[in-house]
């Protein structure tokens, strides 16, 4: 996973995954994450080698956390 700054206003996410038919299950992982705030100025990176949504998550909530402390 690799979280970057982005466009001011623009959140961009692209998963990279070996999982077929998963592109839903991640539409509602993000929606849920995201849902009701403004988008984040960042474009995330996601290559998931077959992890779940769960285990995704927990790793972008914690590079979030990392990010706040700078």
């Amino acid at each position: 996973m690799l979280i970057e700054p982005g466009q001011a206003g623009t959140l961009t996410i692209k998963v990279q995954t070996s999982v077929n038919g998963a592109e839903q299950r991640w539409q509602h992982l993000f929606a849920r994450m995201f849902d009701g705030q403004n988008p984040p100025a960042m474009a995330i990176d996601i290559h998931d080698f077959g992890a779940t949504p769960g285990v995704v998550r927990l790793r972008l909530e914690q590079g979030f956390e990392e990010i706040g402390h700078d």
